[in-house]
């Protein structure tokens, strides 16, 4: 989930978090929903796809050791 750093976003994660239909979620529930800020995730450039795949094995390898 890529949520801003501004005040109205993390409010609104932070409502959407304790929200029923939100938790019911299987993702949710299975503890496969991961919170991101919007760098480098939104970049669309070859650097911001290279950071993209570095980022996202570094997510993985912390959630999900050997």
């Amino acid at each position: 989930m890529i949520v801003k750093r501004d005040q109205a976003s993390r409010d609104y994660w932070a409502a959407l978090q304790a929200d029923e239909q939100w938790l019911a979620q299987s993702a949710v529930q299975n503890r496969q929903v991961y919170e991101v800020v919007p760098d480098p995730w939104l970049e669309y450039s070859a650097v911001g796809h290279e950071r993209i795949i570095e980022e996202s094995l570094r997510l993985f390898a912390q959630h999900h050791p050997n």
